[in-house]
């Protein structure tokens, strides 16, 4: 069950295997961290030493090298706060989902 948990988590974020979303989250969280460390290391080899992903002697090296550590520093930031709302959304929205309470006691009033 556990191969078929991180096969699921591979695949796609919506498919939680038998375990179901609430009892998978050190899968997801697990998943989510290695995901984080790869794309964190080839975003900053891409800002550190861009000559890996493009040959030098080009005409457009330089506006590449803008555009690449533009993206890629713009990837990186986007990441990691979407790792911290990932956390988030797996660990804490059930305890601190002010809309659901809100539409709940929205509800209860139209009764």
């Amino acid at each position: 069950e556990i191969v078929r948990g991180v096969v699921a988590e591979l695949s796609t974020i919506t498919l939680w295997g038998y375990r179901g979303r609430e009892s998978s989250r050190i899968i997801q969280l697990w998943v989510g961290l290695y995901f984080l460390i790869i794309y964190t290391t080839v975003l900053s080899v891409m800002i550190y030493k861009p000559e890996f992903f493009c040959d030098r002697s080009r005409e457009y090296y330089e506006s590449f090298l803008i555009r690449i550590n533009l993206c890629a520093i713009t990837s990186l930031c986007c990441g990691w706060i979407s790792f911290l709302l990932f956390v988030y959304q797996i660990y804490f929205m059930e305890k601190f989902n002010f809309l659901s309470k809100i539409r709940t006691l929205g509800m209860s009033n139209h009764s």
